[in-house]
């Protein structure tokens, strides 16, 4: 199985870059996106990497921030008929707050819960616990929160920061040949592995691959994160991408004896 990053922070020609992140699989019975970006680079990035819209047998969203969320409405106006998986909760109101800069609304665009709105019942669905979408493919539901690691940012689901967003609708891919997917783990990569173990014991993970929300990590959590993914015996592979933080993708490198890569829009890697 091939999977091609089609959307990242960072593109090599002739693809283009934004902040937001898409994966296509590539597998013998089709082609599964996961996530659609922000929205402004999908159309040209599916034409660098000359596949239509048409050929996706379906489409996984995990999570509803914009950046993961924006090309969702060209995608369904476009031919597309294949299905939708999302978790609940994702059409929330989401809002980043930080002191030093000003309130940043995430909220997944009107545009594209309206495409969903559109699409008949049986051609969309919401997971809410582990699930096997098709063969070899699982999508973890919501991810319960036991360790250490918190959102990877602070997120609230008003405007004033009164109300703590967890994303209880963030989702993660695995697939039987181990795997692991995600478009930010703001529920930790630690609370992510172990869900996959509770659910899936026969599944050992091999790769992992995605955004790990590392960006305002400080030392204690990446020395532990770094810990625990180094107890992982049948990790092999790390491509990271998106919100994981250049500090992070070095810390990780200098201290896993994992492979440890990044990715941008335009690479692909054979799993």
């Amino acid at each position: 199985m091939k999977v091609e990053i089609l959307i990242d922070n960072r593109a090599e020609e002739p693809f283009l870059s934004e902040h937001g992140l898409s994966f296509l699989f590539h597998f013998e019975k089709g082609k599964v996106l996961f996530d659609t970006g922000a929205g402004t680079v999908l159309k040209e990035n599916f034409s660098a990497a000359k596949v239509e819209y048409d050929k996706i047998s379906a489409l996984v969203l995990s999570h509803g921030h914009y950046d993961h969320t924006g090309g969702v409405a060209p995608l369904l106006a476009s031919g597309f008929t294949g299905k939708v998986f999302y978790g609940k909760g994702m059409e929330k109101k989401r809002y980043s707050i930080h002191s030093d800069r000003p309130v940043k609304e995430l909220t997944i665009p009107s545009e594209a819960l309206a495409a969903l709105d559109g699409l008949p019942q049986e051609q969309k669905k919401e997971i809410h616990s582990f699930t096997e979408i098709q063969k070899e493919f699982f999508l973890t539901g919501r991810i319960p929160r036991n360790s250490f690691e918190d959102t990877g940012g602070p997120f609230f689901l008003d405007p004033d920061g009164r109300k703590e967003d967890l994303l209880e609708d963030e989702i993660s891919l695995l697939t039987s040949g181990g795997l692991l997917v995600q478009g930010c783990c703001h529920a930790g990569i630690i609370n992510t592995l172990e869900h996959c173990r509770k659910n899936a014991p026969h599944i050992p993970v091999r790769y992992i691959m995605g955004g790990l929300h590392l960006l305002y990590a400080d030392p204690l959590k990446l020395a532990k994160t770094a810990e625990y993914l180094q107890g992982v015996k049948s990790l092999e592979k790390i491509i990271l991408l998106h919100c994981t933080g250049d500090n992070a993708v070095q810390y990780l490198k200098e201290h896993l004896s994992c492979q440890v890569l990044t990715g941008k829009a335009g690479s692909s890697f054979t799993f």
